[in-house]
């Protein structure tokens, strides 16, 4: 018995619960496998990669931002796209590491801001600490989520990851 609480204690630690929380991110998205990082995606995957690095070259490539372009009577298709992410902070793992690597660890850095401020928040307002983490891996590995994100590659959805740091 005490075997098990003390590993419930090291998983209510913090070291605890981020190692916990990376081995859950990388589980749930399937980026542990190195073949994912290959992977592609089906479905608006094309469009979401297609947006982020038209919008990464005009940054770096042109030093402009994306939504001026005298061409288009001053505007772009990228401002009526829900999924353009360049005016998110999961643009910056894409303006440095490039549209098909940067949006990948943009999930991964999403998903762990969830779980960080979701298990932050549920010990704010008085939750036991292992049912805080737990609770946190149920917020942050919803199938609705997921399947936006992991099978269609809907970039606007990794702002739900955020709510729970609005709260703290």
């Amino acid at each position: 018995m005490n075997e098990q609480n003390a590993v419930v204690k090291w998983l209510c630690s913090k070291t605890g619960s981020a190692i916990l929380f990376l081995v859950w991110t990388l589980f749930i998205t399937s980026l542990w496998l190195p073949r994912n990082w290959g992977f592609y995606g089906n479905g608006d995957w094309d469009l979401t990669y297609s947006t982020f690095e038209v919008a990464r070259k005009s940054i770096v490539d042109y030093g402009q931002w994306p939504h001026y372009n005298p061409f288009l009577a001053y505007g772009s298709d990228l401002d009526v796209n829900p999924q353009a992410a360049h005016y998110s902070i999961f643009f910056l793992p894409i303006l440095l590491f490039g549209a098909f690597y940067g949006y990948k660890i943009s999930i991964i850095l999403a998903i762990l801001i969830g779980l960080f401020y979701t298990n932050k928040l549920l010990r704010l307002i008085g939750s036991e600490p292992i049912h805080s983490v737990l609770l946190s891996l149920f917020f942050c590995s919803m199938p609705f989520l997921g399947q936006h994100i992991i099978g269609a590659g809907h970039s606007n959805f990794l702002n739900f990851y955020l709510i729970p740091a609005l709260f703290v």
